[in-house]
């Protein structure tokens, strides 16, 4: 579509071209500790950006998958240049749909019920703390954008109790993977698959839970948990108490084709997570033609809710998500390809395409405001 991108990342990021095919500008980090290490990167990653623009004829900055130090980075290199930018923003971190459809329950920033949810998601006090105040200066830096690019009518939302709803895309967004000859052709065992990070807010103490029941009813029953997170330790030791050893394995992070690989395996994908802005992992697991699993919350509604192979259970109820489980576990094989086919087939209406065009006519708009403001 004609658009040149370069992106500021971190060594040895920058060595790996993606598909998108950006420039990557390599940014050095100092430091012993994350924390160090993220704040000497966003200075760097900022006097990168200004030393490029010298050479360069740049229209905007762009800063993606919200956090405090992306969000920094971005808007100083933007203030330096006096040039607009735009956030990508999947979902807002302190939303908690446990409480939000309470009495007086909003989606601005509440610092303790902020604090309150990552404590009962078994952050100790220290990280929990962190993240608040992560989350408040978000909060702050938010506004000062000019343009926000959302995945879901229901993050646009909620981002609008901060900023003007003029200045928010809805863009949406679609899987990478598709259903492939080997995964149409395996016959599937009594196993599903949970692919996301094992971080607060993604269910997967609620989901040990589950299974463990789930197991009670469908001894042969077989989890894998695809993923990383600040969380892994502790679920692999609730997981050794609950006796689940036998029937779960915390594969870690797996590259693309191993993940595929489990998918082929499993006969559908499970997810009690309650902060997906859009469900990438669940749109990934549909194109896979795997059936899926998960809490009802207003996103994942908005996105799946008119998939038949898509199963929304109430939030915490579990004896609901044990009863779709041991369904699916045990369905005939014609029965579920039915299924299988459903997924796949609801998986077309994502289209990468038809985001690009949304975003880059969100991009130009942005721009197009901002120099006719000046």
């Amino acid at each position: 579509m004609g658009l040149e991108a370069f992106a500021l990342e971190p060594q040895p990021l920058a060595l790996n071209r993606t598909l998108a095919n950006y420039v990557p500008l390599e940014v050095s980090t100092s430091g012993l500790g994350i924390i160090s290490q993220l704040a000497s990167w966003v200075i760097r990653a900022v006097r990168r950006g200004v030393d490029v623009a010298h050479m360069m004829d740049f229209d905007l900055i762009y800063a993606t998958n919200n956090n405090l130090f992306n969000l920094l980075a971005g808007l100083w290199i933007a203030k330096q240049l006096h040039l607009p930018c735009v956030a990508v923003v999947h979902h807002l971190r302190w939303v908690d749909y446990r409480v939000l459809g309470e009495p007086g329950a909003s989606s601005e920033l509440s610092p303790s019920r902020y604090l309150r949810s990552l404590r009962d998601d078994g952050l100790s006090i220290g990280v929990s703390l962190t993240r608040v105040i992560g989350g408040y200066l978000e909060s702050k830096f938010l506004p000062k954008f000019d343009g926000f690019i959302v995945v879901s009518k229901t993050v646009a939302n909620q981002l609008s109790a901060l900023v003007h709803p003029n200045r928010i895309f809805v863009v949406g967004n679609a899987p990478l993977a598709t259903k492939s000859a080997l995964q149409l052709a395996t016959t599937r065992s009594m196993t599903a698959v949970f692919v996301g990070r094992i971080d607060e807010g993604k269910g997967i103490a609620e989901l040990l839970n589950a299974w463990e029941k789930i197991v009670m009813q469908s001894p042969l029953a077989y989890l894998h948990v695809v993923g990383d997170g600040t969380l892994r330790r502790r679920m692999i030791a609730q997981a050794h108490r609950r006796g689940l050893d036998t029937h779960l394995r915390f594969d870690g992070f797996l590259e693309d084709t191993e993940v595929a690989k489990v998918r082929s395996q499993s006969r559908f994908f499970i997810t009690l997570s309650r902060t997906e802005g859009f469900g990438i992992a669940l749109a990934e697991a549909l194109a896979a033609g795997l059936p899926v699993i998960a809490w009802d919350t207003p996103p994942l509604r908005e996105i799946f809710g008119d998939c038949s192979a898509v199963f929304l259970c109430h939030q915490g109820n579990i004896l609901e998500v044990v009863a779709a489980s041991v369904k699916l576990l045990n369905i005939s094989e014609n029965d579920w390809r039915v299924l299988s086919d459903r997924a796949s087939s609801y998986s077309h209406r994502f289209s990468w395409a038809e985001v690009a065009r949304k975003e880059l006519r969100a991009l130009e708009t942005v721009v197009e405001v901002s120099r006719s403001t000046r």
